[in-house]
């Protein structure tokens, strides 16, 4: 039988971020393919990535706007209306960087140097195990709402926010990693791709910081 926190549940905010996520994990998820066709120089394929990415940025907008829209001003559980805003920003500029990588990856005919190859597939991974982690630990709402914000399943949940600390310090390292290969091949990459390669370095950077700050505002709402 269901708990009176459970049917409280569907009518609080967390559905509706758990829904915003589910799409935004599924826009960050075709930005590995998407490097993938520039790698090969598949453009059709590089093309139809940025395409989908843009739809399901698209979507995501949609699903915040409906859920800001029907935002109660108070819940009838332990959490800050401003960390349900903060939790959703974060998600919603996950999506948005995917949209602005690809868009630039499309703006252009770009190389991939060999020089950095192997550094940038590192940096897309690292990164998308930070967003993974972010999209896992948002599918726990249900369960922190069903035993009130405590208990194991908070414990379990501070574990998993640990975890994304954890790989998004990692990503931090692969991000310095991927700019000193690009600093190095500097001056065997015409001067508009290397620009275009930095700011393509630190926005694989910031989706996973944003994903890092979806966990600190959850942390902040157990902490309350």
């Amino acid at each position: 039988m269901s708990s009176p926190l459970s049917k409280l549940f569907g009518k609080s905010p967390f559905s509706s971020i758990q829904r915003h996520m589910r799409v935004v994990a599924k826009c960050v998820k075709h930005v590995e393919p998407l490097f993938e066709a520039l790698k090969a120089n598949d453009q059709a394929r590089l093309q139809a990535e940025a395409a989908e990415i843009a739809r399901l940025e698209s979507e995501a907008d949609a699903v915040e706007a409906d859920l800001r829209q029907h935002l109660p001003k108070s819940f009838f559980l332990p959490v800050d209306r401003r960390d349900i805003l903060g939790i959703l920003e974060a998600q919603d500029s996950i999506a948005n960087v995917a949209e602005d990588i690809a868009g630039t990856l499309i703006m252009r005919t770009m190389p991939f140097p060999d020089e950095i190859s192997k550094p940038v597939d590192e940096l897309v991974t690292s990164v998308m195990l930070v967003c993974k982690q972010c999209s896992r630990m948002v599918e726990e709402f249900d369960e922190l709402v069903e035993t009130g914000f405590g208990g194991r399943e908070r414990d379990h949940v501070e574990t998993m926010l640990s975890e994304l600390n954890r790989l998004e310090a990692l990503s931090d390292v692969d991000v310095a990693n991927a700019l000193t290969a690009l600093f190095k091949a500097e001056a065997r990459i015409d001067p508009v791709s290397i620009m275009l390669w930095y700011e393509l370095i630190g926005w694989l950077g910031d989706l996973a910081d944003h994903a890092e700050k979806a966990g600190d505002r959850l942390r902040l709402m157990l902490a309350r």
